[in-house]
């Protein structure tokens, strides 16, 4: 009776155009097998912070947070580590890692104190940007001015505008596109290098030009 109902379900198939395996599943007693996701700790660069992930199937908590760690986690529930590697993870994500947005650069001029004059190595950072935008297409630069403590905090915050202002209309007459420059200015809450108040630094009187 069986073979005779298969037989039917067969030529249905066949009539309409539909595969004959479809009949056959119908009769399957294999359960199927439970959905698998891949999880992988992929760093952004060979010297980059490694981050912290955490996967937790039905409470089966597992931290990955070296490079190229990695988990099988199943539908059913069942969690599986495993250390993955760059080469195994570029073959196995290469499609999504190729996707990806680059890491933001942050390149970095200084000043004289208490001046916005372009300082002569502000050429070599200039050409090493145009190669970052050449090389990414579509980029976003921001232009962060800062200062050191000498001086007011008020005054600090206009010399840190005019500073990434200055900059900002270099990169206008170099050819790069004004619509995707913006200044921003910190004046002297973020030193790179802590002094006393009033102190004059070399290291803290700077512009960031992040490019991402």
């Amino acid at each position: 009776m069986l073979l005779r109902t298969l037989a039917g379900v067969a030529a249905l198939s066949l009539l309409s155009g539909c595969q004959l395996v479809c009949a056959y599943d119908c009769y399957s007693r294999e359960k199927p097998r439970p959905s698998r996701t891949i999880v992988t700790v992929i760093p952004a660069s060979t010297d980059a912070h490694i981050g912290t992930v955490v996967v937790d199937p039905d409470n089966h908590r597992l931290v990955l947070n070296t490079a190229y760690a990695s988990a099988e986690v199943f539908s059913d529930g069942k969690l599986v580590p495993f250390q993955s590697s760059e080469k195994d993870s570029e073959a196995k994500f290469g499609d999504l890692l190729q996707a990806r947005p680059q890491p933001p650069v942050s390149l970095t001029t200084y000043f004289e104190s208490g001046t916005d004059r372009i300082s002569d190595e502000t050429t070599a950072v200039i050409s090493r940007l145009r190669g970052e935008v050449a090389r990414r297409g579509d980029s976003e630069i921001t232009v962060i001015g800062h200062t050191d403590r000498a001086g007011s905090v008020e005054d600090n915050d206009y010399l840190a505008m005019e500073r990434a202002t200055r900059i900002r209309e270099r990169l206008i007459s170099l050819g790069f596109p004004a619509g995707i420059i913006s200044v921003e200015a910190r004046g002297e809450r973020e030193s790179v290098t802590e002094t006393a108040d009033g102190v004059a630094e070399a290291a803290n009187r700077r512009v960031e030009i992040n490019i991402r």
